[in-house]
């Protein structure tokens, strides 16, 4: 990845922004920005999907996402699995988010709140739940890193 795509995505990308995934064309509806104090990471509404660029020092780590509400059956609190990979906590708190365009999940363009997170780890898939209010359902995401050569700005 050039410096330049670094650093744009560092800085985020806004709506309308068009990408390539895996040279596939994808239009950016939507974002959010959160910070937790310690990561930066921006999740990107594709439409039939998300985008996460997270932030780590200088690396830019970039993934793509589905989600799905974390009440169904096939996921549990207490016995966290993911495309039947029992999934180990990693990572557990809250960051402040803000919301531009079209993102979906009851948050609304301009939005700035606090999200709650879990993040978890396996040899399998990569797998986070996190929600937008106290009172908001919890949202399961399933991950799938990218290599840089699967990214372009477009």
């Amino acid at each position: 990845m050039s410096s330049a795509s670094h650093q744009i995505l560092a800085k985020g990308l806004p709506p309308g922004t068009t990408v390539r995934i895996r040279n596939e064309p994808k239009v950016i509806r939507g974002a959010v920005h959160a910070d937790d104090g310690q990561y930066l990471w921006c999740e990107y509404f594709l439409g039939d999907g998300w985008l996460t660029t997270e932030i780590e020092g200088d690396d830019v780590l970039l993934s793509t996402w589905t989600r799905r509400p974390a009440g169904s059956a096939d996921f549990s609190f207490d016995d966290p699995r993911a495309k039947g990979v029992r999934l180990v906590e990693i990572a557990r708190g809250q960051a402040d988010f803000r919301a531009f365009g079209e993102f979906g999940e009851g948050v609304a363009p301009g939005d700035l709140g606090r999200l709650e997170y879990v993040e978890y780890g396996a040899p399998g898939p990569r797998a986070a739940v996190e929600r937008f209010a106290p009172d908001a359902p919890w949202l399961l995401g399933t991950g799938t890193d990218l290599a840089p050569r699967d990214f372009a700005l477009a």
